[in-house]
């Protein structure tokens, strides 16, 4: 099933909006005093100064300063500490599925929490992974950098195997600095994912995972009889019996992995979010802000 093409357009940013204000919310009721973190304002202790960007504050700008010297510089606070973001978004074959489709939806995800991070002012880095680690989008600032992380998800098509083991420590070896690191994928990777993961825990990168599925993945119940089926990663044929005992066996199986990945992010002081892409990716974005949310 081919990705359906999608416009990120003025209707998909009044919901990115949508979801910063709401954030703002959620961020002040529920983090503060919980981690330093990028909140402007008078209430805290003046520290110093950092260059303007497009999408900051005007509010927070130091007009005696640009009076004197004609520079544009914000207002840095004792709270406020930027943070480096990566995101990280799964391009393999097998994301190419469902309806809607599971690529297209990551791409809204990641479209979303880039939006968010560069309204917060952290810094953001996007990545494909796949096969390996892919195409990188290096350190944006300020919320006007959005239009060049639609321009580079829009270009982003499905391709290959997964190997998430591969593409993870490749990017731990590229990355240096800690930061928060968001993994967008279906996880379904034969050859694992726990090793690549455990990359990132040594690095103490704080690490989110979100699984992204179609029902149909997990409970197929449109298949039966003698059948054909072809891995779309691999071409792997296996000939295969349904009935509705293989079904329900399968299906339970199918959940059983997912609850192994949540139990290992658990372990591993990781946060695990798994969703079905008939769930609007804004209301998985404002679930996330309610489970403790991925904005800093």
């Amino acid at each position: 099933m081919a990705e359906r093409e999608f416009a990120f357009d003025s209707e998909f940013l009044k919901k990115l909006e949508y979801l910063y204000i709401v954030s703002k919310k959620l961020i002040r009721a529920q983090w503060k005093g919980e981690r330093r973190s990028f909140q402007m304002g008078s209430s805290v202790e003046f520290r110093d100064y950092r260059n303007y960007v497009a999408g900051d504050d005007l509010r927070h700008l130091d007009w005696n300063i640009f009076k004197r010297l004609g520079k544009l510089l914000i207002k840095l606070y004792e709270e406020e500490q930027e943070h480096y973001v990566y995101i990280l978004l799964d391009i393999s074959q097998s994301m190419d599925f469902g309806s809607p489709n599971k690529l297209t939806y990551g791409k809204k995800v990641a479209a979303a929490l880039a939006y968010l991070s560069l309204a917060h002012h952290d810094r953001v880095f996007l990545a494909s992974i796949g096969e390996n680690l892919g195409e990188f989008l290096p350190q944006l600032r300020g919320k006007g950098q959005i239009f060049n992380v639609f321009r580079f998800l829009e270009k982003l098509k499905s391709r290959g195997e997964t190997h998430l083991n591969r593409s993870l420590q490749n990017f731990s070896h590229r990355v240096k600095r800690r930061g928060i690191a968001i993994i967008i994928s279906d996880f379904l990777d034969g050859e694992g994912y726990e090793l690549g993961l455990k990359r990132l825990a040594y690095q103490r990168m704080e690490t989110h995972l979100i699984q992204i599925l179609d029902r149909a993945e997990v409970y197929p119940s449109h298949l039966a009889g003698d059948l054909r089926l072809v891995d779309v990663e691999t071409g792997d044929v296996k000939e295969v019996a349904v009935t509705d005992e293989v079904l329900v066996n399968y299906s339970a199986a199918f959940l059983e992995y997912c609850e192994e990945i949540r139990r290992f992010a658990y372990r591993h002081s990781m946060t695990y979010f798994r969703t079905f892409t008939s769930l609007a990716f804004e209301d998985l974005i404002l679930q996330m802000f309610r489970r403790g949310g991925l904005v800093k």
